[in-house]
């Protein structure tokens, strides 16, 4: 009976009664009121701004295969990509929601405006890293910069790509000339945006773009900055016990190992240690290295020995790939016999060579999801890189010089042999080697035109043969003319009226009235 009468009490009352604001649920009435709501809307605005999509873009460009069609990249990879693929969606407006909607609210906060200029860069040099990554692999895209007040406002049409580009370049030049990011590496930074990295991402685009002068002037104002140098280990650089003293690295996205991890080390490893082997290795980059003299294994005075492929190589080949005879975890992998390890097994690797870098020695197998392993966005060794290619098209002699330099220090700290002089062969093999599975090769192959051969392709794994499981030394299975017989992961067929990019997803054009069509040969 109370209960009836308090329900009938509540009823009569006025309906100002139920004109509430909820108290229990942030909203825009509720929250942007402080200075503090502000920094932890900046923090909230980091946690998914990039993630470990670098290590599988690389399997889409003829660097790596992963051998799981779920995962998407198999597909890319081989070009059966379609509207309806289930794909990674790189182009979501999440992130970009979130900065804008910060960035509408900020000014109108009461706070240290030193602090406000700060966070008002950070998250424009997001939104403009969001807008580099989206053009890139999609082309023409909206370009949205304020929030939207209702639903239908988000069905627009998409903007041409140069002037996204336009608007990014835009961005990092307001972002730089303003001069309030801090002359810090990623250490210093603590994860947030650095100066460094709104000159290293302009660097990048200026080089895919073409505009040369621009790419050096970009990239050598990060390298003189006094705050990063080369890690002295190139396999170092990739492992979380250095990230405390690894100054080579100019922006990362932060993991650790209890509240934002990740799990790398799981898609890394193969079944023996508990992974998975996602991501796989081919014979396309494993041949990519040079031997030990800095001869490419083409060059018949090079050295190169079919039947000892992994001998007298660059050092970076040891540390980036577990091949066939390699001793690891206590023993010598064997992917060809029919052991732990061999490639028919889902959870080992496919290709015969699995990937080492970003991983160590000795993880148990239930932290393989527990990795606090940072991803690296941008280092040093990738401006002196840019440097050296922009340097190899219109640089002076001075700067030729300069930019060799750059590549034999980069070579050197790995323990490679010096290179003689700067040409474009190398500085493509330079890339390849040094920056693989971190994002960079897919759109190396996009920008030289290398479709047709990183692409178009068959792709190959190791040799089939037997591994002495006590010396590790391998005997290779040969074909009637004397040659190793390598195993052939799958037929790949390249579309050069796709242009690279990716096929806009097509619950997105049936949602949207204003994308009436896809990216041609979709």
């Amino acid at each position: 009976i109370a209960f009836i009468a308090i329900c009938t009490t509540m009823v009569s009352c006025t309906d100002s009664f139920f004109d509430v604001k909820r108290t229990d649920q942030l909203t825009d009435d509720t929250y942007y009121k402080t200075e503090e709501h502000i920094q932890y809307a900046l923090i909230a605005s980091y946690r998914g701004w990039e993630s470990t999509s670098g290590l599988w873009m690389d399997m889409a460009a003829g660097n790596g295969y992963s051998q799981f069609a779920w995962d998407g990249y198999q597909a890319f990879g081989n070009g059966s990509l379609n509207a309806s693929s289930d794909f990674a969606d790189f182009w979501t407006y999440t992130q970009i929601t979130k900065y804008n909607k910060v960035l509408s609210k900020i000014d109108d906060v009461p706070m240290d405006n030193t602090k406000r200029e700060l966070y008002k860069a950070e998250l424009r040099f997001l939104r403009a890293y969001n807008y580099y990554r989206r053009v890139y692999l999609y082309g023409d895209c909206a370009l949205v910069t304020t929030p939207f007040n209702a639903s239908d406002e988000a069905n627009l049409p998409r903007d041409p790509a140069a002037k996204v580009k336009e608007f990014i370049f835009n961005e990092l030049k307001a972002i730089i000339e303003a001069n309030v990011l801090p002359e810090e590496n990623d250490i210093e930074a603590g994860g947030h945006v650095n100066l460094g990295a709104a000159y290293a991402l302009q660097a990048r685009m200026h080089l895919f773009e073409g505009n040369y002068a621009e790419a050096m002037a970009s990239a050598k104002k990060v390298i003189d900055m006094p705050c990063f140098e080369l890690f002295d280990n190139y396999l170092g650089i990739f492992q979380e016990a250095n990230e405390s003293i690894n100054k080579e690295t100019i922006l990362a996205v932060q993991y650790e190992p209890v509240n934002y991890r990740q799990n790398i080390w799981l898609h890394t490893m193969p079944d023996a240690q508990g992974g998975w082997s996602s991501i796989n290795v081919s014979k396309n980059l494993v041949d990519a290295y040079e031997m030990d003299n800095g001869l490419p294994i083409t060059d018949p005075t090079s050295g190169y020995d079919e039947e000892n492929p992994y001998e007298n190589r660059d050092p970076r080949l040891e540390m980036t790939v577990l091949y066939p005879g390699q001793y690891f975890y206590g023993r010598y992998f064997d992917p060809m016999g029919d052991g732990k390890d061999n490639w028919s097994k889902s959870n080992n690797p496919r290709t015969g060579y699995g990937m080492k870098k970003y991983i160590i020695d000795g993880i148990a197998s239930s932290n393989l999801s527990r990795s606090g392993v940072n991803v690296p966005i941008f280092r040093l060794a990738e401006m002196y890189l840019t440097y050296a290619e922009a340097a190899e098209k219109v640089g002076t002699a001075a700067e030729k010089a300069i930019a060799l330099g750059y590549i034999n220090d980069i070579r050197t700290r790995a323990g490679h042999v010096t290179a003689p002089a700067l040409t474009e062969d190398l500085v493509r093999r330079e890339r390849r080697v040094e920056l693989c599975f971190e994002g960079l090769w897919w759109h190396d192959v996009r920008r030289w035109n290398l479709g047709p051969v990183e692409l178009g392709q068959p792709l190959y794994g190791a040799g089939y043969g037997t591994v002495n499981t006590t010396t590790g030394e391998v005997t290779w299975d040969k074909d009637a003319g004397g040659n190793v017989i390598y195993k052939k992961l799958e037929d790949r067929i390249f579309y050069p009226e796709r242009n690279y990019l990716l096929m806009v997803p097509q619950y997105e054009i049936d949602a949207n009235p204003n994308i009436n069509e896809n990216n041609p040969g979709y």
